[in-house]
């Protein structure tokens, strides 16, 4: 929906499934879609050449050929946003070196 990436939900009732992985995210300059910062704005607005008050998604899109794209041009490595539907809070890793699984030992038991 927001562009090419890997997905992952936040959502504890979306995952359980057989086919969950439990992964570690590498995201140093995430841009959070519904909290954007004083410095989250400051770089949009300079990526786009025009003061911005939310998230410039027709811009993003327009330049990057998809909001992910357009946000990694911009800056940011991942883009966490609430999901299609009430499917919850999802992040988006456009890059897969990003990503690491998390091996059956390095998982803590509760």
């Amino acid at each position: 929906a927001w562009g090419k990436g890997v997905y992952f939900s936040l959502d504890k009732k979306w995952s359980g499934g057989k086919f969950t992985k439990h992964c570690y995210l590498k995201s140093l300059t995430p841009l959070v879609g519904n909290k954007i910062t004083k410095e989250d704005r400051a770089k949009l607005s300079k990526y786009v050449g025009r003061e911005v008050e939310t998230l410039p998604i027709l811009t993003l899109e327009k330049r990057g050929g998809d909001l992910i794209s357009g946000l990694v041009l911009a800056g940011f490595d991942s883009f966490i946003g609430d999901g299609p539907g009430s499917t919850g809070l999802h992040i988006v890793i456009p890059n897969k070196n990003q990503i690491r699984e998390v091996k059956e030992t390095e998982r803590s038991v509760n």
